[in-house]
């Protein structure tokens, strides 16, 4: 490996607090950046930061702006590493992002040889892999297992998901108070360099950035807030649709350590081979998930599982293949319920396919909100969705496989009354406009990204969580 690129360049993050399975997954990440010799700065004071910086050798700077929620402004982040290093490079990483070798091998040609005065971004794409334990300096051979890993179980991401930001230290001056960690500000990031005039390179056919799947149960209210909470709301406001992913925005791929224009027959060199495989991701998952060792692959070494966590993990899954999953992270489901919709989904793959296995699972997560709907159902009063579209859509899916009858959509959207969806009558745009026409005070589910929004406006008619309405 040629070190001559270490001085150049300064790996930088926030971390979450070192609990659970999050605190293996961001020493796993960081321990493989300390491996590779990189020069590291952790950005916050979350538990355990101070203490993995030490371990490591990394910087730690603990003051960082923030939301009035607690979370990290990007603007904060970048500024801090800017003014804390000398570097000609940065690079912002995902906390959990695992680096090999080929990392500063790829990278090693184009770094050292700048083109003057010329702005850089460079990303790549991601593979996950099933890895909650930790691996990376616990055994000689890490790196083995972790090819092995990808190799029997990894799947690429999709190119949306951006977890590495290279660039020149002067790119980035004015970055809008965005919310680390939440909507749109990886993609406003992409859009900047270009209208910086930015090479903006994919080097994913030189190496992957490895990404343990995880849930996100470590928020307080799930993958929800990370979609719709109020950060990601003043993110949407912030970014003003000025976006571009990773495979529409790279002006260059990086292939062999050379650039080569992203035009229509690299990208399709590119889509080939970095082509996502969500079957196989979730195959790996479930066989690493289960208990049952025969059916686990022998390279697959098990940490005491949490249930919970195990089962945050299926949620983001069936997310990951647009199933609906409920807003409420708990679950009723018991380690021998676990253990068994688990093998069942396994037998399922095999025998009936990956909607068969993704209807097992999904039945399991939402198993609290399927109860609660019989109840009502039995109580008399009419089921309706607020939402019809996609996600209203899947949710409905979801009821007619356990036999629950949906009375109605509610949509704000005017041009949708009256339509028919799935069958099924757009009724109304409002609470308002629905009461009269039903024939007992109705249950609402909501089938919406727009989740938090809708809420408010049911409790401004009186109605309460659960009782009224859930999601």
């Amino acid at each position: 490996m040629d070190n001559n690129l270490l001085p150049q360049l300064t790996v930088f993050t926030t971390c979450k607090p070192f609990v659970g399975e999050i605190a293996a997954m961001q020493r796993n990440a960081i321990y493989s950046w300390q491996a590779l010799g990189l020069k590291i700065v952790l950005i916050g004071n979350d538990l355990g930061t101070a203490k993995v910086a030490a371990e490591t050798g990394a910087v730690h700077i603990a003051d960082v702006l923030s939301t009035p929620g607690g979370i990290p402004l990007v603007s904060s982040l970048f500024g801090t590493a800017q003014q804390n290093t000398d570097t000609a490079f940065l690079a912002y990483l995902n906390s959990d992002i695992i680096l090999l070798p080929n990392f500063i091998e790829a990278l090693t040609p184009l770094l050292l040889s700048p083109e003057p005065n010329a702005n850089l971004l460079l990303s790549a794409r991601r593979i996950n892999i099933p890895l909650s334990e930790l691996i990376v300096n616990q055994q000689p051979d890490w790196q083995r297992e972790l090819d092995k890993r990808c190799s029997d179980f990894g799947s690429w991401d999709y190119p949306n998901a951006v977890d590495l930001f290279l660039f020149n230290r002067d790119l980035y001056r004015d970055i809008p108070d965005f919310a680390i960690g939440r909507m749109q500000w990886d993609n406003w990031l992409i859009w900047s360099a270009r209208q910086a005039g930015a090479k903006v390179i994919d080097a994913s056919l030189d190496f992957a950035l490895i990404h343990p799947v995880h849930g996100y149960a470590i928020h307080s209210q799930g993958w929800q807030e990370i979609t719709q909470g109020a950060d990601s709301q003043m993110n949407r406001k912030l970014a003003k649709n000025q976006l571009l992913e990773l495979e529409s925005g790279s002006t260059h791929l990086l292939e062999h350590g050379e650039l080569i224009p992203n035009d229509a027959q690299n990208r399709k060199k590119i889509a080939n081979t970095c082509k996502p495989s969500p079957t196989k991701e979730l195959l790996g998952t479930l066989k690493y998930l289960s208990v049952n060792t025969h059916r686990v692959n022998q390279s697959v070494t098990h940490q005491p599982r949490n249930l919970q966590q195990a089962i945050d993990t299926i949620r983001t899954l069936l997310y990951r293949h647009k199933e609906f999953v409920p807003q409420k992270i708990d679950s009723l489901a018991s380690e021998e319920e676990f253990d068994q919709c688990i093998t069942r989904s396994l037998d399922y793959m095999e025998t009936r396919g990956l909607d068969a296995a993704l209807h097992a699972l999904q039945s399991l997560v939402a198993k609290p909100l399927l109860e609660l709907l019989k109840q009502v159902e039995r109580s008399g009063r009419p089921i309706v969705i607020w939402g019809a579209g996609q996600l209203g859509i899947r949710l409905k899916a979801l009821l007619n496989r356990h036999q629950l009858v949906v009375s109605g959509f509610v949509d704000t959207d005017p041009n949708k009354k009256g339509l028919k969806i799935e069958c099924v009558p757009v009724l109304a745009k409002s609470w308002k406009e629905l009461m009269p026409l039903m024939s007992a005070k109705p249950y609402v589910l909501i089938g919406s990204m727009y989740f938090s929004e809708i809420e408010k406006q049911l409790k401004q008619h009186g109605l309460s969580p659960n009782e009224d309405y859930s999601g």
